[in-house]
């Protein structure tokens, strides 16, 4: 039988983008939509937490962890605001790709800058 019951560090990361998401994201999902402006600044604050670029391989930048990782983040963020977790998942929708068929010098030059900001 599979068990699905999440790990120790998976439930922090959870609790930690749960807490991001009712914080910083839901509370101004309304405003991003009327105003049609981009959560910049929501976006540099769950990256200065470690929120992004998780399943990116550490020497490019990223945590090392694992897709379902970073399936519990964007959950959480879509929970808020769904445009804010596709935004804030736009380096991982590049990322899975290269990870996948890329070779280390495709890998090294598209995520040369993934650890300096979003």
């Amino acid at each position: 039988m599979v068990d699905f019951t999440l790990s120790e560090e998976q439930q922090m990361l959870q609790e930690l983008a749960r807490e991001f998401a009712t914080e910083n994201v839901r509370p101004m999902a309304e405003h991003w939509d009327a105003k049609s402006e981009f959560p910049m600044e929501a976006i540099e604050a769950a990256h200065e937490l470690g929120l992004m670029n998780l399943h990116i391989p550490e020497e490019y930048g990223g945590m090392g962890m694992g897709t379902m990782d970073e399936v519990f983040v964007q959950e959480e963020f879509a929970w808020g605001d769904p445009g804010f977790a596709t935004a804030s998942y736009s380096n991982g929708l590049t990322a899975a790709p290269i990870i996948t068929g890329g070779t280390g010098e495709t890998e090294s030059e598209v995520f040369w800058s993934f650890d300096r900001g979003p």
